[in-house]
Order: C-alpha cells, then structure tokens, then sequence
C-alpha cells in the first residue's frame, strides 16, 4: 500500500509538471525515491522528558499537560478516540510510537471530529 501511494503521488506531480525540465527532475525524484525503497531510517533514541502511554485516557493526560522537549511514546494498539481531540500547543513535542512501528499505533476518531491531532506550536 506505501508503495501504491508513493507511486500514485509521483504520477500525479509528473503528470502536473508545467514543462520537459521539470518533468524531467521530477522523474529524477521519482526514480531517487523508488529506490529508496519505502523505510525510512529508525528515529533516533528520545531524550528529554519521556512520557509512556497506553491508553487514551493517558494520551489525552500527556498531550494537555505536555512540556517543551517531551517525547510521548504510545504504546501499540487502536485507540478508539470517540471524539476526543489531542491538541499540542507546545513546541518541541514528539509524539511517536514506543515500537518504532507507526503502523502499530492506530488513532481511530470513528468519523466523531473532523481532526484528531492539532499542533499549534
């Protein structure tokens, strides 16, 4: 699916480019990035303040009462928000899975906000 999208979007910038340069760095980019393959290197260990959660109740905590330099690692597993919004208004906030899978950490809102996660920091 990663790579369906990846090549889906690269499609879409070529098909857009406004002339044969463009198009032609953009296929350069396209190339550069297929090679790449689709992982991307692990993030580097957090430092500062380290907040676990694993539950919504802890991550709604952890977001609201968030300081500069923290890092929140959520556990794995679907969190079923239901409408609860996390609205980071501090700067320099990581918010990260524990496991360094993203794809193990699922934030499900069930269609009840029109966003999840602001950052207005």
């Amino acid at each position: 699916m990663k790579r369906l999208t990846v090549l889906t979007l690269a499609l879409i910038v070529v098909l857009t480019a406004p002339g044969p340069t463009a198009q032609a760095s953009q296929v350069r980019i396209i190339q550069q990035v297929n090679a790449a393959g689709s992982a991307c290197p692990r993030l580097p260990s957090p430092i500062g303040n380290i907040v676990n959660v694993s539950s919504v109740a802890q991550l709604e905590n952890a977001v609201n009462h968030v300081t500069a330099g923290t890092t929140i690692l959520v556990a794995d597993g679907v969190y079923q928000l239901n409408g609860v919004y996390l609205r980071i208004a501090m700067p320099d906030v990581t918010l990260r899975s524990a496991s360094g899978n993203r794809e193990t950490v699922i934030l499900d809102g069930n269609y009840q906000t029109t966003e999840i996660i602001q950052v207005v920091a």
